[in-house]
């Protein structure tokens, strides 16, 4: 009969370590199965984002194209009207120049009464021509001055407002010093 309890005992010992063996290989397969549904969710997610992202991306592309585009067709409209306005103050200042030859050529000079001679006319276009481009080149300089002092005034205006915000600071930590040691002079006083 022990012998018999014996026999039983290890083979429903057996049979447990073969069922807990089971177990055990099933709750890893389940484990492995739950990491890999996580993964996979994971993975899923990320894949979603990840085109999301790309075809916000891609729209956001698209649009920066668009404005390009307009942009340049702004650009392109822009310089054809530049062109143009350049072109009729060329004709306008060719027109004036050539009236102002025609009035010359029937100008008479005040001291000698007689018409002006046409090589002293394109003397005095040449100087005139001259002057003009002076002009234009000083206007220009004047231009680009101004635009250095605005700059200027701008960083000079930055400055200051910095410049204030910091005095500010610079007087209440003053303060602050001249208190602490206000306190230690009471205090040696005191002793």
């Amino acid at each position: 009969l022990f012998q018999q309890a014996l026999e039983e005992r290890s083979s429903l010992m057996s049979l447990n370590a073969q069922l807990q063996h089971k177990l055990a290989e099933y709750f890893r397969k389940k484990k492995s199965d739950e990491r890999q549904q996580e993964v996979e969710k994971n993975v899923t997610d990320q894949e979603q984002r990840y085109l999301k992202y790309m075809s916000n991306l891609e729209e956001l592309q698209n649009e920066e194209k668009r404005e390009q585009e307009s942009f340049k067709s702004q650009i392109e409209d822009l310089k054809t009207r530049c062109q143009e306005k350049q072109e009729a103050v060329e004709k306008s200042s060719a027109d004036f120049t050539k009236f102002k030859f025609d009035v010359a050529k029937q100008a008479i000079n005040s001291r000698s009464g007689k018409p002006i001679p046409p090589k002293d006319i394109e003397q005095y276009e040449l100087a005139e021509m001259k002057k003009e481009q002076e002009v234009t080149l000083v206007r220009l300089d004047n231009i680009k001055l101004k635009n250095r002092l605005k700059k200027r005034e701008m960083q000079l205006k930055a400055k200051e407002e910095l410049a204030e915000g910091l005095h500010l600071i610079d007087f209440e930590q003053l303060k602050i010093e001249n208190q602490t040691y206000n306190e230690k002079i009471e205090e040696r006083n005191e002793v």
